[in-house]
């Protein structure tokens, strides 16, 4: 399996982006997040 390497600030985009979703709609940060840890498996 091929090992994915993310850019340090990765982590920081991926959370700012989840608070923006969720402020737009409850639960729609939940869900990118579950959908991009499904993704990566």
């Amino acid at each position: 399996m091929k090992q994915i390497k993310f850019h340090p600030d990765a982590g920081v985009e991926v959370t700012e982006a989840a608070q923006y979703y969720e402020t737009r709609s409850l639960g729609l940060g939940s869900d990118l997040l579950v959908e991009m840890e499904r993704a990566l498996d």
